[in-house]
C-alpha cells in the first residue's frame, strides 16, 4: 500500500498516469474501474476540480458541507437534527426538495417526532403552510423572516413553536437560509447528500466535497480499513464515468461545528 510514483489524476472520463496528468501527459487506462483499483491499491490520486454545474450528484462526508460547496447544490438536508428549530427547517427543505428534485428531506419523519407532530396532520397541511414562506424566500424575503414564519409554521401543524437558539447558532441558520433562498432562483438544482447515504449507489458523474485533510490522505494513497479512507473510497466509487472536488476556495476542515 502507499506506492511511490506520480500517481493517478482522474479527468475527461479517464484515469490518467504521469507527473503532467492535470495537463495530459502520462498514461491514459480505463476510468472507473482503474480508478477505484489504484484506490485499492493505495496510489496516490488527485481529483481535478469540477464545478456543481458538472456534475449530476455533490457528495460529502456531512451534510453542512454540501450548501456552500456549489451554487446549484440543494442538499437533502442541511444538518443532523438535534433541536425543534432544525427540525421546522427540515420540514421546510422537504417542501423544497419536493418541489425542486421530486425527493423528500432526508430527516423528514425524524422531525416530525423530534416537534411531536401528528403524521397524518403534517401530511395534509404541510405544503398549504409552507408554500407561501417558499415563495416569500424566492422572492428575496429577509432571512431573519423566514426563519420567524417557519417557526410559527409548527402552531399551524399543531405543534408548538420552537424557541430561538443561541446568537452563534441563529446567525449560522439565517446564513443557510440565505443561501437557500439565492439558490432557488437558479436552474440546474442537483441533489447533494452524504456519503453514507450514497452507499451502495452511482451516479455518471460525482461531485464530492473534499477536506484539506481528506485531499492529503488521497494523495498519500489511501489504507484499507481505515474509517476515513474508506469514507473517501466509497465517496469516489460512486461515479461511473467522472468525479471531481467541488467546494474550490472554500476553507473546510475534517470538522464541521453549527
Amino acid at each position: 500500500m502507499g506506492h511511490s510514483g506520480a500517481g493517478w489524476c482522474w479527468r475527461d472520463g479517464r484515469c490518467h498516469k504521469g507527473d503532467e496528468c492535470a495537463h495530459g501527459g502520462g498514461g491514459v487506462v480505463e476510468s472507473a474501474a482503474a480508478l477505484a483499483q489504484a484506490l485499492r491499491d493505495g496510489e496516490s490520486v488527485r481529483l481535478p476540480w469540477l464545478n456543481g454545474d458538472d456534475v449530476d450528484v455533490a457528495l460529502a462526508r456531512q451534510w453542512q458541507q454540501l450548501l456552500p460547496a456549489g451554487r446549484n447544490i440543494l442538499p437533502l438536508a442541511i444538518r443532523t437534527i438535534s433541536n425543534q428549530t432544525d427540525a421546522a427547517l427540515n420540514l421546510f427543505l422537504d417542501v423544497v426538495t419536493r418541489a425542486n428534485l421530486s425527493r423528500p428531506s432526508f430527516g423528514r419523519e425524524g422531525a416530525i417526532v423530534q416537534l411531536g407532530l401528528d403524521r397524518d396532520e403534517v401530511q395534509d397541511k404541510q405544503v398549504q403552510v409552507f408554500q407561501p414562506i417558499l415563495e416569500s424566500l424566492v422572492s428575496g424575503a429577509a432571512p431573519e423572516a423566514i426563519l420567524d414564519e417557519v417557526r410559527g409554521a409548527m402552531v399551524s401543524l399543531g405543534g408548538r413553536r420552537p424557541n430561538r437558539l443561541s446568537a452563534s447558532k441563529e446567525k449560522v441558520r439565517l446564513d443557510e437560509l440565505q443561501m437557500l433562498g439565492d439558490r432557488l432562483k437558479q436552474g440546474n438544482l442537483i441533489p447533494g447528500m452524504t456519503v453514507h447515504q450514497a452507499k451502495g449507489r452511482e451516479w455518471t458523474r460525482i461531485g464530492v466535497v473534499l477536506s484539506e485533510q481528506d485531499a492529503q490522505l488521497l494523495a498519500r494513497g489511501l489504507k484499507p480499513l481505515t474509517d476515513q479512507d474508506c469514507i473517501i473510497y466509497v465517496a469516489i466509487t460512486r461515479a461511473e464515468q467522472q468525479c471531481g472536488r467541488l467546494g474550490e476556495g472554500m476553507t473546510l476542515e475534517a470538522g464541521v461545528t453549527d
